[in-house]
């Protein structure tokens, strides 16, 4: 898809989103943020809780059905808060509902049965769930997922979702992270947001240091022609940094007060599920700003 096709569709297309909820105190913020944005895009949403039954497998049926009985009173009090601060519009507006399962699969279910366009959620959860449990059910999620996944994680101040001022992309040059370049280049320009593009050189050969500026330059311009630009517009920054993917971001991002980062994100087999590459979902967990995934 052409950039400017694609900027003409950003908005139009996001007309329906799910966000997920564990049901805990930390993912009120993620029901909030997913609510404002569904206001500001003019969209319906879906807010689901999943109650994972692997979790009481080797517990009985007693034990899940105490806890499914929990979930619904728990889901029941949420339903009220929303009605109280949206007033008449459940069902119109938004609905919330409850699933039973494995909780990625079941969010898939619920994105595909209600064409949903965006899902928003978080990486951190209910006092007692392992962060490997919460983080590899995000990261199955937003890797996996047909559509984009905006994450909140545990650091990320989410206060400028709906108009962000900056948005920061680092680029490989991989075919991921070319899509999501121009994604959010379209972004940019639809909430008249500064771009910056960021490349991450690991590691500089010996003998090359002198040639690292002519590197610099080739790379920047290499990053302007992704996004269809021969000379660098006023809202566009691009830069080229020397370092460790994970940390070099994390710095970037929080020196420019990055409102959002726009990531793109491959797709593992099941069977590579252990080794995958971690950059992302690292960034992801520990970014300063919500993360929005393009696969």
């Amino acid at each position: 898809m052409a950039t400017a096709e694609l900027h003409a569709t950003v908005a139009a297309a996001i007309r329906n989103i799910l966000i997920a909820t564990d049901l805990s105190k930390q993912s009120e913020e993620i029901v909030r943020a997913g609510m404002e944005l569904r206001h500001a895009y003019g969209a319906h949403a879906t807010v689901v809780y999943v109650l994972p039954r692997d979790e009481y497998a080797l517990a009985g049926f007693e034990a899940f059905a105490a806890a499914s009985d929990a979930a619904r009173r728990d889901l029941a009090e949420l339903e009220q808060k929303l009605a109280a601060k949206y007033a008449s519009t459940k069902g119109e507006h938004y609905d919330v509902v409850m699933a039973e399962g494995d909780v990625a699969e079941c969010i898939f279910e619920c994105a595909r049965k209600n064409h949903i366009d965006l899902i928003v959620l978080g990486t951190h959860g209910r006092t007692g769930f392992s962060k490997a449990f919460v983080g590899s059910v995000a990261e199955r999620i937003f890797r996996h997922s047909d559509v984009p996944v905006l994450t909140i994680g545990p650091y990320a101040q989410s206060a400028k979702l709906c108009k962000p001022k900056r948005l920061l992309v680092p680029v490989d040059f991989t075919a991921a992270t070319q899509h999501s370049a121009k994604y959010a280049c379209a972004l940019a320009r639809e909430h008249q947001s500064e771009l910056v593009l960021l490349h991450v050189i690991q590691e500089v050969p010996k003998g090359a240091q002198a040639d690292l500026e002519c590197l610099t330059h080739t790379v920047e311009q290499s990053l302007l022609e992704l996004i269809g630009c021969e000379e660098k517009p006023k809202q566009v920054r691009v830069m080229t940094m020397v370092g460790k993917v994970v940390p070099t971001v994390l710095e970037v991002a929080s020196d420019v007060a990055a409102d959002m980062l726009v990531l793109g994100v491959h797709t593992y087999p099941k069977l590579l599920d252990h080794f995958r590459w971690q950059n992302a979902y690292e960034l992801v967990r520990q970014a300063p700003c919500p993360v929005l995934t393009v696969r």
